[in-house]
């Protein structure tokens, strides 16, 4: 009879050790599924925001409101300008300075099958005057999440200048995300 306990004590104790190692095995290919689905919201909206960007570069550069795009048959949130201050507004605060201007764009997709993606959008553009020092954009962490502290973006005498920050995630954007969403980030600077 103790014989028989042992045995079945080992038997059960490896059974729920491979059952353990399945479950996390399970739990690695679910997030890594949804770690890919959300790095390609992110590529895939940077792609989105570069053709955007270069098909209405004049809109852009101006600061007018943009209409009538939309990516992956998806139309986003309303587009329109908001223009980075010339002087400091408060400490830490974005802010330009030199000769130009500066805008930044953010909108939002929710697409894919059943719309289960969303692809965040935060557009930067600087427009330098052909003669001075250029413009320069201080603060630029305060304007897209994840921009190296402290480093300014610059852009030399008559050159237009963009920094495109994505977001991709798993889920519908929504005003907070649910446990399971997943971020990934692209960050392009030209």
């Amino acid at each position: 009879m103790l014989v028989t306990i042992i045995l079945v004590s080992v038997i059960l104790s490896i059974g729920l050790s491979i059952l353990d190692l399945s479950i996390k095995q399970l739990r690695l290919s679910s997030n890594s599924v949804s770690s890919e689905v959300a790095f390609h919201a992110a590529n895939a909206g940077a792609e989105c925001a570069r053709y955007w960007r270069r098909e209405r570069e004049n809109q852009f550069i101006n600061g007018s409101p943009l209409a009538n795009i939309s990516c992956f048959d998806a139309p986003p949130t309303s587009v329109s300008p908001t223009q980075i201050p010339t002087s400091p507004p408060s400490a830490g605060r974005a802010y330009t300075s030199g000769g130009g201007v500066a805008y930044q764009y953010q909108y939002e997709f929710t697409w894919g099958t059943n719309l289960r993606r969303c692809t965040q959008i935060n557009t930067v553009v600087a427009r330098a005057n052909l003669t001075g020092s250029g413009v320069t954009v201080y603060h630029m962490d305060d304007l897209i999440d994840g921009y190296p502290r402290n480093l300014n973006f610059s852009c030399d005498p008559g050159s237009r200048c963009t920094v495109i920050s994505v977001k991709g995630y798993n889920q519908p954007c929504a005003p907070s995300f649910g446990r399971g969403t997943v971020q990934r980030d692209v960050l392009l600077q030209y």
